[in-house]
């Protein structure tokens, strides 16, 4: 698999690093409010589950791209770049999955719980990807 290259400045690593750090937190929290939703069924729970998850893709792609992203659009196709620059597929479906967890799942309450964790488990696959990428810099 071809490696992503892409030029850092100092400030630039530290920046794209907390990204990384926080999309981490965020998924952790969104892993976090899964679990109570499991535990009580209460849907604000699976919807906050879901938000939570979009935002570790957000704050991923923004990492990688070294861009502040604001428009869902520019997400979609920073994810497509990088999978047709990588190879690497889990990019852009975990994009995808975030999107299907902030549309569908936040705003809609349409996502089963069984899709969101598995949205979920894509997002802790893209984490690994990217860490990769980050490391190969």
């Amino acid at each position: 698999m071809d490696k992503l290259k892409r030029p850092f400045s100092t400030s630039n690593l530290e920046i794209s690093l907390d990204k990384l750090n926080l999309a981490k937190k965020f998924l952790a929290d969104a892993r976090e409010e899964f679990v109570t939703y499991l535990a009580t069924e209460e849907e604000e729970k699976l919807r906050q589950a879901c938000e939570k998850g979009w935002g570790a893709v957000a704050q991923l792609l923004m990492h990688v791209s070294g861009k502040d992203l604001t428009h869902h659009r520019d997400f979609a196709v920073v994810a497509k770049q990088l999978t047709d620059k990588t190879g690497n597929t889990i990019i852009e479906r975990a994009e995808m999955a975030g999107e299907a967890l902030h549309a569908g799942g936040f705003y809609h309450g349409a996502l089963s719980p069984e899709a969101v964790n598995a949205a979920l488990d894509m997002i802790s696959d893209l984490i690994k990807v990217f860490e990769e990428l980050t490391a190969s810099t």
